[in-house]
């Protein structure tokens, strides 16, 4: 077992508890995750033209998908727990699963960041247009706004005068 501490600080009796990289388990379920999400996205098979409804079905299937895996993985930890008596075993299985669902996660999501790119530059489109066409009202609005400024200044220099 390889250990993360210098020679100075490697005291036997923690090798039990050290963390290990598994990078062999981890491709072993994001293959796995990554083959179920497949299985269950290809016969819904919608358009990405209608990129909120394709996103929203690829949203439900990913949480679907994993939900169910990581429940049938988590039970294999806690059975496979039963016949050990380091805990550090059964959580260091559990990080590993978590990890693996996360970078699947993040391959999963970068295949539809074209389609979130495109929808992000639509919605910045339409706001810029509302933002034009609003723009001139608010200008006139704020032109009127300073003559009246301007008019209730003069009143009150008025006044001012007045008093004296």
């Amino acid at each position: 077992m390889e250990t993360n501490f210098s020679p100075i600080e490697n005291y036997p009796f923690l090798s039990p508890f050290i963390f290990t990289e598994n990078p062999e388990e981890l491709e072993v379920h994001k293959e796995a995750l990554l083959k179920q999400l497949e299985e269950v996205w290809r016969p819904l098979a919608i358009d990405s033209c209608q990129s909120m409804e394709y996103l929203t079905a690829r949203e439900k299937v990913f949480a679907g998908v994993i939900e169910e895996y990581y429940r049938e993985q988590y039970k294999k930890i806690v059975e496979s727990s039963l016949c050990t008596n380091n805990s550090f075993d059964t959580l260091s299985k559990n990080t590993h699963l978590l990890d693996s669902i996360i970078q699947t996660a993040f391959e999963y999501g970068f295949a539809d960041l074209q389609i979130l790119k495109e929808r992000i530059k639509e919605d910045l489109k339409k706001e810029l247009l509302f933002k034009k066409r609003s723009l001139p009202k608010k200008r006139k609005n704020l032109v009127l706004a300073g003559h009246k400024s301007r008019k209730l200044n003069q009143i009150q220099k008025s006044r001012i005068k007045g008093r004296c």
